[in-house]
């Protein structure tokens, strides 16, 4: 995957993609599946927004059946299967614990009926998963007694057991937004980062394509196309306004959605959901409130996610000491027998969830249900632009295939089928995770890898581990690992060659492992140097990276990286 300017400046498209999340790779993918040709070019880098800062679940539809939404639980249940089918090496079911306190419908018996009635309206959740360790299981309940022998200190009051349903944790957000963006470009796609969209191309009522400038070198140009489709997510707003002087109507409205990574070994593997006082008012059947998740996570505890009004422009969106402080509190209050400290707090998320009314307080956030479609011929008489701000990952590939639709349509060419349901991310053409994990480990034996080290290959890679491996034959050195990691040198190497890593935040935090812990200060300084030999960086750039990294992140340690501890009834395996 290379980043090509000059092919990008030298035809025409049939279709301009705008934004790089994972609206904008899933529209992009399927485009380019059907045959397409097709730019996306995004202004940071890929999956750097709301996409890469999720809470790394992918629903199956729950809350919809509290809302009586059965059309989108089936949809959403589906999606989770294509996703676990076409990705099985980024996703992996994870159990969740809902202690259910007292009687009614707070009480372990109604729950355990939802749940039921749940497990079959997904009855097909588990169809074309041949391993056995992918598939979803059914929801069950336990008593009282196993609910404290896994979480010592909730609180006891009323306390009648728990129900556990399974849900989907993404392994990597970012990873598995590239596999989709790797399968784009291998159908043909062309696609950019740090390459910002600087205005609207028109010719009369229809747009012909877009300017774009280089954020680094500044290089302006013009990309042409037949069809432009808007993904900026919270950006798409200033795309309209700057680009064709109109806006949404209604205007988009977003809440601010934190969760944080914990640096605690989960004892199990079992997540658990808390009660927060966030409401939704459409949810005439649910327990009251909106959860709060403690989930395991990799090596670390993830905890979240609290939904927050926010009104500030989507450059500003961020997470400060205070609202740490604050939100481990109401972690604390809630499981007394946590005792978190906010120093355990390794990573800091914060994205922008699509709001379908705005009206403040956290009490009345009502979260949106379907994406934001506009035609913006039929909206705006413009001719040849759509947007498209999505709420998702569990529906990114659902509104991806409305989008091209509608391409179609407006290019005048009959749409084919779309074939993303059907076809493996790349390097997720797997049949067992585990007989890959050996297959990468006896690849590796000759450079003393360990099993540690083929599983996180095997998991970040697929069955493309080997293009990391093809460095390695070339140069010996780079089977290493960074001090104080698991990530191979060869990684570093990898992602500037072949995912258009531009900065060292890219391979930090959307390339490889580094970000997602206590990240060591000679791993960091020795991974900027990679990727300053490979880009050409002076020492000051080098320098600035770092620095750059270092006071962005709470978690560089010097000299070596802290060992993460493990407390029992954190996380539940």
């Amino acid at each position: 995957m290379k980043r090509d300017l000059q092919a990008l400046a030298s035809q025409k498209f049939d279709l301009i993609v705008v934004g790089g999340g994972i609206a904008g790779i899933s529209v992009a993918r399927d485009a380019a599946l059907r045959g397409l040709a097709v730019a996306l070019v995004e202004q940071s880098d890929f999956a750097s927004g709301s996409t890469g800062h999720t809470l790394d679940m992918i629903p199956g539809g729950l809350r919809c059946l509290q809302r009586l939404d059965l059309g989108r639980l089936r949809a959403l249940s589906k999606e989770r299967n294509t996703l676990l089918r076409n990705a099985p090496h980024l996703l992996h079911a994870v159990p969740i614990a809902v202690p259910t306190y007292g009687h009614g419908r707070d009480g372990k018996s109604a729950l355990h009926a939802g749940l039921g009635l749940y497990d079959f309206l997904t009855s097909h959740r588990n169809d074309g998963i041949t391993d056995s360790s992918r598939r979803v299981p059914p929801s069950r309940t336990i008593g009282r007694k196993p609910v404290l022998q896994m979480f010592p200190g909730l609180p006891e009051a009323g306390l009648t057991g728990a129900a556990i349903f399974a849900d989907t944790q993404m392994h990597h957000p970012a990873r598995l937004a590239l596999a989709m963006l790797r399968s784009a470009v291998d159908a043909g796609a062309h696609a950019a980062n740090a390459l910002e969209a600087t205005g609207i191309v028109r010719k009369g009522i229809t747009v012909t394509g877009i300017g774009v400038r280089a954020t680094k070198s500044g290089d302006s140009f013009v990309i042409q196309g037949r069809m432009v489709v808007n993904t900026a997510g919270a950006w798409a707003a200033r795309i309209l306004e700057e680009g064709l002087g109109v806006t949404f109507d209604p205007p988009l409205a977003f809440s601010r959605r934190l969760s944080f990574v914990v640096d605690r070994r989960p004892t199990y593997r079992i997540g658990l959901a808390l009660l927060d006082e966030s409401r939704d008012s459409r949810t005439p059947f649910s327990r009251s409130k909106h959860h709060l998740f403690i989930l395991p996570w990799r090596d670390h505890t993830v905890l979240g996610d609290w939904h927050r009004p926010y009104t500030g422009t989507p450059d500003e969106i961020g997470v400060t000491d205070e609202e740490v402080e604050i939100c481990v509190d109401d972690i604390n209050e809630r499981y007394p027998g946590l005792h978190l400290h906010p120093r355990e707090v390794v990573q800091r998320n914060a994205a922008l969830g699509l709001l379908e009314r705005y009206k403040g307080g956290t009490r009345r956030m009502r979260d949106a249900t379907r994406a934001r479609l506009v035609d913006h011929l039929v909206v705006h008489g413009t001719r040849g632009i759509i947007s498209l701000v999505g709420v998702t990952w569990g529906t990114a590939r659902l509104d991806a295939v409305r989008v091209v639709d509608e391409v179609f349509n407006r290019i005048g060419t009959t749409a084919p089928p779309s074939r993303t349901s059907a076809v493996p991310v790349y390097g997720g053409d797997l049949d067992s995770l585990e007989n890959l994990v050996e297959e990468v480990h006896e690849a590796a034996r000759a450079w003393g890898l360990t099993k540690d080290q083929a599983w996180a290959l095997a998991r970040n890679h697929g069955t493309r581990y080997g293009e990391v491996f093809d460095l390695v034959h070339k140069d010996s050195s780079l089977a290493g690992s960074l001090p104080g990691t698991r990530v191979l040198r060869a990684e570093v190497v990898h992602a500037v060659r072949m995912e258009m890593a531009r900065s060292l935040e890219d391979v930090v935090y959307r390339r490889t492992d580094l970000g997602l812990g206590r990240l060591p200060e000679p791993a960091l300084e020795e991974a900027a140097h990679l990727m300053g030999h490979e880009l050409g960086w002076t020492a000051a750039r080098t320098r600035q990276e770092v620095a750059q990294v270092s006071s962005s992140s709470p978690t560089v340690t010097s000299p070596v990286a802290e060992r993460a501890r493990a407390v029992g009834g954190s996380t539940v395996e």
